[in-house]
């Protein structure tokens, strides 16, 4: 080996939110040691901009490249540990801040056992056992006083749907309902501690309903033609729920059913499908789907107790019957996080976030959202059908 000759120990680039960037702040190791080499920064925080230079090593030496500058994209950054081998079909947070995920994965890869719901400590997400099921998780929600309920079908002596309850110590029934064929979709809870559920169950007269488990025992509250996709309560405990439910044969006059702890009655009317209710911290009921204002542009309804107004001008072209927007969650200060079947000028799936003042873009994912939240602090959570770099579902944290 010749006196001249130069041995590359590492190579790779560094970045930072400052401009000359050493290897000391962060950097990302190529596998390849002489000539060029292609490198992914990665956990890089959305919308920032960001300094980059490759360098490479000889033994104690380091040398670099010219600099570049860009601004990251709105990725998301992924929460933890690769863990997941499904899909992840709901979130849901506690007081304390973690994060509870249900849906398609499975205590074995094979999906030969059974489906559980995971949790986020801050540092790792791990199986919360104690709680089985041979169904997908597909709800999640939380009590006021931070219990998280899950919907799951029990196995295998017996078949029925229903909704476990964590204490933040062991799993128990919150209730269940005989009945082998109907899954729970979606689920809330009040004030009073009631859990409320929807699916495709349907009573013995062959109409969909709401499953009620709390101070009052089980009881089936309703009784709709149309399929039921959303359910939310308000502070004074009224329930509500909307899908399919309509009054023109399928086609416009789409409402929404309350429950006011006796008696049902309707409120608003919408041209299609309502995809997702929930209320904000005003008490408001927001409502999103697949409808369209004069614009011809998709718009999130907000009713007040006496009148329906459109919040804000979401901008978002309308499509066909079906798309729409499908998520809503709200969050501290008045904030509301919207997610559907719509791309940003990048071709993304995103998440329109509205601060009370105006929407804006907040992440953008390569496929649709299937499912988010947010906690108190602020902290907003979301899955998609996209796999990371393993292959794997991951919940990602968006802002």
């Amino acid at each position: 080996m010749g006196a001249d000759t130069v041995i590359i120990i590492e190579s790779g680039i560094c970045v930072a939110t400052t401009t000359q960037p050493v290897i000391t702040n962060a950097k990302f190791v190529s596998t390849v040691k002489n000539g060029s080499f292609t490198c992914s920064a990665k956990n890089l925080v959305a919308k920032t901009t960001y300094y980059a230079r490759a360098y490479y090593k000889t033994g104690s030496r380091v040398t670099y490249g010219n600099e570049i500058s860009f601004t990251s994209d709105t990725y998301p950054i992924e929460l933890g540990n690769s863990f997941f081998q499904g899909q992840v079909l709901s979130l849901g947070t506690d007081l304390a801040g973690n994060v509870y995920a249900g849906g398609r994965f499975w205590h074995t890869a094979d999906a030969s056992d059974w489906s559980y719901v995971a949790r986020w400590n801050g540092s790792t997400w791990n199986e919360l056992t104690g709680m089985k099921s041979d169904d997908a998780v597909r709800s999640i929600c939380a009590d006021p006083q931070g219990n998280i309920f899950a919907s799951i079908r029990r196995f295998p002596t017996v078949s029925e749907y229903g909704m476990q309850k964590w204490n933040g110590t062991a799993w128990s029934d919150a209730g269940v309902y005989n009945s082998s064929n109907f899954m729970i979709t979606a689920s809330c809870t009040d004030q009073a501690g009631n859990v409320y559920a929807i699916g495709t169950m349907k009573n013995s007269a062959g109409k969909y309903y709401v499953a009620s488990w709390g101070t009052a025992g089980y009881r089936q509250l309703g009784n709709f033609n149309d399929l039921p996709l959303s359910i939310c309560t308000d502070k004074n405990g009224n329930l509500y729920t909307a899908g399919l439910m309509n009054h023109g044969n399928g086609f416009g006059n789409f409402y929404i059913a309350k429950w006011d702890g006796n008696t049902w009655t309707e409120t608003g009317n919408f041209s299609d499908v309502i995809f997702s209710i929930c209320t904000d911290a005003a008490g408001n009921l927001l409502v999103a789907g697949a409808f369209k204002n004069a614009s011809n542009l998709y718009y999130i309804g907000s009713w007040n107790g006496t009148t329906w107004t459109e919040l804000g001008n979401i901008n978002i072209p309308y499509n066909y019957y079906g798309d729409g927007l499908q998520k809503m969650c709200t969050g501290i200060n008045g904030a509301l996080y919207v997610a559907g079947d719509f791309k940003n000028a990048k071709g993304r799936y995103y998440i329109a976030k509205w601060d009370g003042n105006s929407w804006s873009e907040l992440n953008s994912f390569n496929k649709p959202v299937l499912a988010m939240c947010a906690d108190n602090k602020g902290n907003v959570y979301a899955s998609s059908n996209a796999t990371n770099s393993k292959g794997l579902w991951y919940v990602a944290k968006c802002n």
